[in-house]
């Protein structure tokens, strides 16, 4: 139980240590690896969205993303 709950916290410190502290216009293996998550994976999932459910789904999925994220409303 221990071990998992470890694996876990290990994860999480990674994922917000690349978020943060590693800049991704440099060249290496953990700014790839930023891009990768941030960039690639991202743009990826996009794409596959598009191809399987169609523009008008995907465009809103984005816009209830930019409105929880990024608009005044009573969800945050």
């Amino acid at each position: 139980m221990f071990g998992y709950l470890f694996i876990v916290i290990i994860f999480v410190v990674a994922f917000f240590y690349l978020f943060v502290c590693v800049d991704g216009n440099k060249k290496g293996p953990l700014s790839a690896m930023k891009r990768i998550l941030f960039e690639t994976l991202p743009n990826a999932l996009v794409r596959f969205g598009r191809m399987t459910c169609g523009d008008r789904f995907v465009n809103a999925v984005e816009k209830v993303m930019h409105y929880i994220c990024f608009e005044p409303n009573p969800l945050v």
